[in-house]
């Protein structure tokens, strides 16, 4: 059995499916993981659908993914969970 279900948008960066991540946590018996297109102003959205994030190419400098990281939305990120915290279960890798 997996781990956990990763569910993406059509292309790196690109925003998941609100209705396909709600139907996965609907029925999966595992965490599932927001794998793609997460930002500052979808997260709100997202947070109560999902058990984690991949955060790339929005935490990057341009959103380009070979730049280095932008601290300013880095902060923004840890901000937000500080201030809406929720208990992530830890996945094994």
């Amino acid at each position: 059995m997996a781990d956990a279900v990763i569910v993406s948008g059509i292309a790196t960066g690109k925003p998941v499916d609100a209705e396909k991540l709600t139907l996965a946590k609907k029925i999966s018996p595992v965490p599932v993981i927001v794998g793609s297109g997460t930002t500052y102003d979808n997260l709100p959205k997202l947070w109560k659908y999902a058990d984690g994030f991949i955060v790339g190419t929005w935490i990057k400098k341009d959103g380009k993914t070979k730049n280095d990281i932008d601290l300013r939305k880095a902060r923004k990120l840890v901000d937000f969970e500080f201030y809406f915290p929720k208990d992530l279960l830890p996945i094994d890798v």
